[in-house]
């Protein structure tokens, strides 16, 4: 009898999402565990597997008239409990123990690349909106294997049609100013390493027609392995040419007034 319940932060209860049908016939409809006085909200609330095998012995059982006899509770983080139980008391044994704990941290690491997913959907529909009003071009980087989603806009930018674009980092990187890629390099291994919370370059990089126009590269990683390598980035090109260009022409006045007062 297995069964999952996640953490609702709004009403501040654990749901149930999903049991098993021999659970769902033994038991019933799966209860809404509320804040203290149940075994599963004390195990999402201390994060520590408890394991039973005499439930009815537990003042802290939900149903007191429970058919169950043994029940393991895991946490799964932020997430929620994993609950497996059993009609017969002890029923678990080392190898069973050490499956719930597998079972448990897998799915753990299911709903969170499930979180991390939602999460990255929601930011880009934000994100969206804002390239539209600032013109901005969207990369998505693997960086494990180099591979990136460059969008239309992203190519545009350069005189490029989409198709024209290389779905990899050389795309970038033969395009990329060389007196540039060394300032580039540096602030994506500040960010990599967690130095920064954003990479950020200004660079110019070689359009189509040959002509060199400045960008303004922003990125950020959004997902790491378990040792804390990246694995994924996502970030924005913006065309910062005219901006450029009018800075050189203020420093070219006030040159050329510094000029007139020595004179």
């Amino acid at each position: 009898i297995n069964g999952l319940w996640l953490h609702d932060e709004t009403a501040n209860v654990l749901r149930p999402i999903a049991i098993t049908d021999a659970g769902r016939s033994l038991l019933g409809e799966p209860p809404v565990f509320e804040p203290g006085g149940n075994l599963s909200w004390e195990v999402f609330q201390a994060q520590e597997t408890k394991i039973f095998d005499d439930v009815a012995s537990q003042p802290g059982r939900h149903n007191p008239e429970t058919p169950l006899r043994s029940e393991i509770i895991l946490p799964l983080g932020e997430h929620g409990v994993m609950n497996i139980g059993a009609t017969e008391r002890a029923t678990f044994d080392e190898t069973d123990r050490s499956l719930a704990h597998i079972l448990a941290a897998n799915v753990e690491a299911a709903l969170t690349r499930a979180d991390q997913q939602q999460e990255l959907a929601r930011q880009t529909e934000r994100l969206d909106l804002a390239l539209e009003g600032g013109q901005m071009g969207v990369w998505d980087w693997n960086v494990q294997t180099d591979e990136v989603t460059f969008d239309e806009r992203w190519a545009e930018m350069l005189g490029y049609s989409l198709d024209e674009i290389e779905p990899h980092l050389n795309a970038w990187e033969k395009r990329a100013h060389p007196e540039d890629l060394p300032d580039a390099e540096a602030a994506l291994e500040a960010h990599f390493a967690g130095k920064t919370e954003y990479y950020k370059c200004d660079h110019r990089m070689q359009a189509k027609s040959g002509d060199w126009i400045w960008v303004r590269d922003v990125g950020k990683v959004v997902e790491r392995d378990n040792d804390g390598e990246p694995v994924r980035a996502v970030g924005i090109h913006q065309d910062i040419t005219r901006d450029k260009e009018r800075q050189r022409k203020v420093r070219k006045t006030l040159e050329q007034t510094r000029k007139l007062i020595q004179a």
